[in-house]
Order: C-alpha cells, then sequence, then structure tokens
C-alpha cells in the first residue's frame, strides 16, 4: 500500500497542458507573475519527460517581457527558435528581449550588436509572421534599424 504508483507519460503530458492552460488564462487575466509559474511548472515537466515545447517558451517570454526580464525573455527566445525554426514569436520575443536591453544605456560597441541582433530577430519574424501582425513587426523592426543606425554613428571611440 506504501508504494507510490507510477505516473505514465500521457498523464505527465496531460498534467503540462493543464498547467499550459492555466497559464494562459492567467495571462489574459494580466496575471504575468501567475502565468510564469505556470508555464515553467508545463515546462519542466516536459523537459523531464525529454520533450519540450517552442510555444511554451514563447508563452513565458512573453511574460518575462511585461517584466522588463530582458535577459530570460531573450534565453527563452533563443530556446523557441532552437525548438522550431519556423515558429516566428521566438524571433518576435527574442527581437524584443534584445531592444529592451537597450534601453537608457549609453551608446557602445555591444549596444550596436545587440540592436543589430533584435534587427536580425525582427527580419526573421517578419519574414515568417502572419499577415494580420505585419505592422507591428514593421514598427519594432523601424526601431531597431534606427537604434542601431543611431548607436553606429554615436558609439564611443574604441581603444
Amino acid at each position: 500500500a506504501g508504494r507510490k504508483e507510477r505516473v505514465t507519460a500521457k498523464e505527465k503530458a496531460e498534467e503540462a497542458a493543464f498547467w499550459r492552460k492555466r497559464g494562459n488564462d492567467d495571462f489574459n487575466k494580466g496575471k504575468y507573475e501567475a502565468a510564469y509559474e505556470a508555464y515553467t511548472k508545463a515546462i519542466e515537466l516536459l523537459r523531464r519527460e525529454g520533450c519540450a515545447d517552442a510555444k511554451l517558451h514563447t508563452n513565458r517570454a512573453a511574460c518575462l517581457l511585461t517584466a522588463e526580464r530582458w535577459v530570460p525573455a531573450a534565453y527563452d527566445g533563443v530556446k523557441s527558435i532552437e525548438l522550431d525554426p519556423d515558429w516566428w514569436k521566438g524571433y518576435w520575443y527574442h527581437g524584443q528581449a534584445w531592444l529592451g536591453q537597450l534601453k537608457g544605456k549609453a551608446p557602445t560597441r555591444a549596444m550596436h550588436l545587440k540592436a543589430d541582433q533584435a534587427l536580425r530577430s525582427m527580419q526573421t519574424a517578419a519574414r515568417l509572421g502572419p499577415d494580420d501582425k505585419r505592422d507591428r513587426i514593421d514598427q519594432l523592426q523601424a526601431r531597431a534599424r534606427h537604434i542601431s543606425f543611431y548607436l553606429a554613428q554615436n558609439q564611443c571611440p574604441q581603444s
């Protein structure tokens, strides 16, 4: 009677789906921290089974962006791209995370490289993304291009 029941892969997949739905519900209610926690639980459940889901990583990246947690959001964007190179939102959130890292920073070579990375991600998002998102993608792509140009013109001289 004291033995633990063995949890099947199907049950773990169902549990991960539960946490994904909980994350989606929380995100839609503006409960971004709770959504982040739910998506993390789903990601961890799948990871322990040797599985992964690009969309869970972009969902979690969206939560991180709302909290201006740029570096972990960029990580989730990269992870999503690694898992599914054709999923446009991986590039979308990756680019936004790179742009976020530029807020209030002095023009340096490192900032210029981040702006270029954001631009490349936005260009890929524009190529892969749906037509109904094209205007927003184009806006952020133009912003990345503008920042990259500004930083290239105004960066500190290299020693």
